[in-house]
């Protein structure tokens, strides 16, 4: 009996050792078939964050370590764009920049903001990095408006106390306006893009929205998340393209002129042209006084803030005004000047 005995214990240690063995193998093998389909995923997917992510720049406000917005680095001098609600204002037309700092994601140096331009009926802010070295040159961002629903989106998101967490989704609206669906208090200022992504670990406002390729599709804006707690709004790059480039060309930023003055329609449907300059582009393709424009581009018109939505800050544009009359409708193309 006592013979046997060991036998049986070793034949035991012999059963467990293969068992171990086996779910060893199997654990390996598992995690060999998954890293081989990340990898796939990886090499399908086009998006790299380590390029993205320096064109995007964090917001601190001194002596605290926790963020407060980004920004788009928009030329490679540091000049950026960012939202403006989160700067204390000194006056109607500047903010308080010296309260905050920024870093590029992935950069440890930390940069200076210096106060370029507030736009405040749009919540938009220019502001430029300050480099202590004159030699220093920063990545400006890709932007592209090529924006479809259900085309793949990505926003660089926070993991513990970095910013390296890719939150993807996909575009499911490409015109949204927050104040038609919800109400006064979430207009966003602008036809968003909106994309299912949610708040949670997205980058804070005034990122990037980016593109499979890493190209900026739009800025990412405040917004209610109560209402659409699994939906980013961003504003989309062709609002933001006439801003960037009017800066960049002439050092100033304004609205296009179409020489005439408007008011929402008391029907809520449209803007009422209540004045037109002579000789103005909107005097000389016909439009009158009384006239309602009720789409601009295709886009639906409810009031006079549709109205500077649609129109942006692109100088020199094509513009296709869908005007009401008497009852009668007529379409009329001006440019802007």
């Amino acid at each position: 009996m006592r013979s046997m005995a060991p036998q049986k214990i070793n034949k035991n240690w012999i059963h467990l050792a293969k068992a171990t063995l086996l779910a060893s193998l199997y654990h390996q093998y598992s995690l060999y078939t998954q890293k081989q389909a990340e990898c796939s995923i990886f090499h399908t997917n086009k998006f790299n964050y380590h390029t993205a992510a320096k064109s995007n720049i964090v917001i601190y406000r001194h002596n605290k370590d926790e963020p407060v917005a980004a920004g788009i680095i928009i030329d490679e001098n540091g000049l950026c764009i960012s939202i403006s609600n989160i700067y204390p204002r000194i006056s109607e037309d500047k903010l308080d920049m010296n309260s905050f700092y920024a870093k590029v994601l992935g950069d440890d140096h930390t940069y200076a903001l210096n106060f370029i331009e507030y736009l405040n009926d749009d919540n938009i802010v220019i502001f430029k990095l300050v480099r202590r070295d004159p030699d220093i040159r920063f990545q400006p961002a890709k932007f592209t408006n090529e924006s479809t629903i259900g085309s793949n989106v990505y926003a660089i998101g926070k993991s513990h106390l970095d910013f390296s967490l890719i939150e993807s989704g996909l575009i499911n609206e490409t015109a949204f306006n927050a104040k038609t669906a919800f109400g006064k208090e979430n207009d966003t200022n602008s036809f968003n893009l909106m994309a299912n992504i949610p708040n949670r670990n997205t980058t804070l406002f005034g990122g990037p929205l980016y593109d499979e390729t890493g190209a900026v599709l739009g800025m990412i804006i405040p917004y209610d998340d109560k209402i659409l707690p699994t939906h980013i709004l961003a504003t989309p790059y062709s609002f933001l393209e006439g801003i960037i480039k009017q800066y960049k060309e002439n050092g100033r930023v304004r609205r296009p002129y179409l020489g005439m003055s408007i008011k929402s329609a008391g029907s809520g449907n449209g803007a009422f042209v209540i004045k037109i300059s002579s000789d103005s582009p909107a005097h000389q393709v016909g439009i009158k006084l009384g006239d309602t424009i009720v789409e601009i581009n295709d886009q639906s018109i409810t009031n006079n803030n549709d109205f500077f939505k649609c129109l942006g800050y692109n100088i020199g544009q094509d513009l296709k005004f869908k005007l009401e009359r008497d009852g009668k409708y007529r379409v009329v193309h001006i440019k802007s000047s």
